[in-house]
């Protein structure tokens, strides 16, 4: 049974080398981060021995302080912060909320695929909405630096 301050979230794309040195820790959570299902597709994966949770299991994971640190991957930097892939801003104010400390990394390019869900409108390519519904499709997001002061 997991205990408090047992997991690393991990958040993002990580690199290639980060994914090699990580493949058998137990104590990673990894995401289904929607709508591409990236940790569904791909981390599942490649990080075996990882805890894979849906997206919005994420707030009460913070709540019962389960994660003990998050390891946050950014796409880009420049002069006025951070270009990260969706929900990461979520995570980020989860994290501050609960005192919860980040670590930036760098990350990877995302990986497309033709089977990628695009929008919330699908899952594993099976619709999942009434027909009619128009999706917001995610976008990267921007993280500045003031908004991550204090908490890096």
């Amino acid at each position: 049974m997991a205990k408090m301050n047992d997991f690393m979230l991990l958040w993002g794309y990580p690199e290639e080398g980060f994914l090699k040195e990580h493949a058998s820790d137990s104590n990673l959570i990894i995401c289904e981060m929607r709508p591409g299902l990236w940790g569904l597709r791909y981390l599942s994966r490649k990080l075996k021995r990882s805890t894979l949770v849906s997206d919005n299991t994420l707030g009460f994971l913070f709540f019962k302080k389960m994660i003990k640190e998050v390891q946050l991957f950014y796409q880009d930097r420049d002069s006025f912060g951070y270009i990260f892939s969706p929900g990461s801003l979520t995570v980020i104010i989860l994290a501050k909320r609960h005192n919860v400390p980040i670590r930036l990394l760098k990350g990877a390019a995302p990986l497309r695929s033709k089977n990628e869900d695009a929008s919330a409108l699908s899952f594993l390519g099976k619709s999942v909405t009434a027909k009619g519904v128009i999706p917001i499709i995610p976008e990267t997001e921007f993280g500045d630096y003031k908004f991550l002061e204090g908490h890096l």
